[in-house]
């Protein structure tokens, strides 16, 4: 019952410029050639379906089925693909999950464009769920919820994923 997208293979740059506010100093740019598309979730995997295929719900805001897991280390997401690939359905309709690497998460972030995110220059809670008593790049303060919200709560971005950079 998930949903995904079909991300196209494609190049971008990767990582930010020199000049990004609150960059990672080691950052380097480089092209990046996408060479084969694939696929990646809409949306973030939410807490019924990591219950239904992990039998348990590690979250620290249990909110409900359409409200994003959290709590999980990059072992825990692993192992949640690995599992989801053995279900009986997913082998018979020949289906593999992987993690993205990290090439291919910020190709699919950016979405063809060069601004630290996919909406632009600046960040505030109105685009993203974030702390908005502290917005980025000269955006509006906003709210502050303290707890997820209900996945494609805020826009897509041009390859039809939501909550890209946060919730």
């Amino acid at each position: 019952g998930m949903k995904l997208a079909l991300i196209p293979a494609g190049k971008f740059i990767m990582g930010s410029p020199a000049d990004e506010a609150e960059r990672d100093p080691e950052e380097i740019q480089h092209d990046v050639a996408i060479t084969r598309p694939f696929y990646l979730g809409v949306y973030e995997v939410t807490q019924e379906e990591w219950h239904k295929v992990m039998g348990k719900n590690p979250s620290a805001f249990p909110q409900g089925a359409s409200f994003p897991v959290e709590r999980i280390s990059w072992a825990n997401a692993r192992e949640f693909c690995d599992k989801l690939s053995k279900l009986p359905a997913e082998m018979q309709a020949g289906r593999r999950y992987r993690l993205p690497t990290e090439a291919e998460w910020e190709y699919a972030c950016r979405a063809g464009t060069r601004t630290p995110f996919h909406f632009g220059a600046s960040l505030s809670s109105k685009q993203v769920n974030c702390n908005g008593t502290a917005p980025y790049g000269g955006a509006d303060k906003g709210p502050y919820l303290k707890k997820t919200a209900r996945v494609g709560s805020y826009p897509a971005n041009a390859f039809g994923l939501y909550d890209m950079h946060g919730n």
